[in-house]
C-alpha cells in the first residue's frame, strides 16, 4: 500500500476492517471466558498492519495525514453488531458508514458447547434473527479518555436443538472487547475418566479458573477429591482418614507409579490456607487428577 488515493479506498479499508473484527469476535466467543478479553493487535490484524506499514513507507505528508485520519476513524467510530441477514436486506447497508462514523460488524456463527439433553456437545450457534437484529446497544458511553466505550447484548441459538438462546454481554473499549456477562453460565466439558456423579466439581473448577477466580477453582478441585473418596467410605468422618483408607486399599504398583490423591489434596489445602490462587497449582492439580483417574481405569478399579 503506497498511500490512500481517494475516498473509495477509505471505504474499502473500513469495510475490510469490519470483516476482520467479525473474525476477532468469533475467536473471542469461542475461546475466551467470563471476564476475559480480546484486544485487536495492530501488528497481527492485516488491515491495521497494512496501514501502519504504509505510514512507515510513504513520504508524502498528505498521505501520512490521510492514513492517520483512517486509523483514528476506525478506532473512534461507533460499532453496530448486526446479523448477516440485516446486512443483506434491501437497505444494502455498507459495513463502514463514513458519514455517520458507524462500523457495521456482521456477527459470526460460533461453535459453543451446548448443554441441552439433546446435544451435550460442541455445536454451531447462529445469531438470533429476531427482527433482523441480534444485538442491542445497552449503553453507548461515548468517549472516556478519548476511547469509545459501548455495551452490547448478543443472543445466540444452537443450530441443532434450537433451545434457549445463550446471551452474552460484551463491553467494548476502543479495540478491546470483554465478555462481562453470560446466561446461562458456561459449561465446560469434562474428561470421561472422572466419575460421572462428581464431574460437576471439575467443571466448576475450570469455569472459576477461566474467569480469573483460581482460588475458587482450587477449592472445587479439593471438594472433588473429598466427595469422591467419601462416597467410597461413607462411615469415616475426617477427610484425612478417608484419604488414608483410600490410599491403603490401592494396589502397591498403582501407588508407586501414579499421582497420589492424598498429596494432591494436601497441596491444594496448603494453597487454600494461604489464600494463594496459584495457577501452577491448578494446572498441575488437574493434570495429576486426570492421570490418577486414567490409572484407575487402567487398573479396572
Amino acid at each position: 500500500m503506497n498511500g490512500v488515493r481517494d475516498f473509495n479506498e477509505f471505504i474499502e479499508i473500513g469495510n475490510a476492517f469490519a470483516i476482520s473484527l467479525g473474525e476477532n469476535l468469533r475467536e473471542m466467543l469461542e475461546t475466551k471466558h467470563l471476564y476475559q478479553s480480546y484486544e485487536v493487535d495492530s501488528s497481527k490484524n492485516k488491515i491495521l498492519a497494512s496501514l501502519n506499514d504504509a505510514m512507515e513507507n510513504v513520504d508524502s505528508p498528505d498521505d501520512k495525514s490521510k492514513i492517520e485520519s483512517i486509523l483514528s476513524s476506525l478506532r473512534k467510530c461507533t460499532w453496530d453488531l448486526i446479523s448477516p441477514f440485516t446486512i443483506a436486506r434491501k437497505e444494502n447497508k455498507v459495513p463502514f458508514d463514513y458519514f455517520s462514523s458507524v462500523l457495521r460488524i456482521s456477527l459470526p456463527t460460533v461453535k459453543l458447547y451446548c448443554s441441552s439433553q439433546k446435544c451435550r456437545r460442541i455445536e454451531p450457534y447462529n445469531p438470533c434473527l429476531s427482527a433482523g437484529y441480534s444485538s442491542h446497544i445497552v449503553m453507548n458511553y461515548g468517549y472516556i479518555q478519548d476511547t469509545p466505550e459501548q455495551l452490547f447484548v448478543l443472543e445466540y441459538e444452537c443450530q441443532s436443538c434450537k433451545g434457549t438462546p445463550t446471551v452474552f454481554i460484551i463491553r467494548r473499549q476502543g479495540w478491546k472487547i470483554t465478555i462481562t456477562g453470560r446466561c446461562p453460565i458456561e459449561v465446560v466439558p469434562v474428561s470421561g475418566v472422572f466419575p460421572k456423579d462428581f464431574k460437576k466439581y471439575i467443571s466448576d473448577a475450570q469455569i472459576a479458573h477461566n474467569s480469573g477466580q483460581t482460588l475458587a477453582g482450587l477449592f472445587f478441585l479439593r471438594t472433588f477429591i473429598e466427595q469422591f473418596t467419601r462416597s467410597l467410605y461413607p462411615g469415616i468422618e475426617m477427610a484425612d482418614k478417608v484419604l488414608e483408607e483410600y490410599t491403603k486399599n490401592l494396589p502397591e504398583d498403582f501407588k508407586s507409579r501414579f499421582p497420589s490423591l492424598s498429596k494432591i489434596y494436601a497441596d491444594l489445602s496448603d494453597k487454600l490456607h494461604r489464600a494463594d490462587g496459584s495457577v501452577e497449582m491448578f494446572e498441575s492439580g488437574v493434570k495429576d487428577l486426570t492421570e490418577h483417574f486414567n490409572a484407575r481405569k487402567l487398573f479396572k478399579l
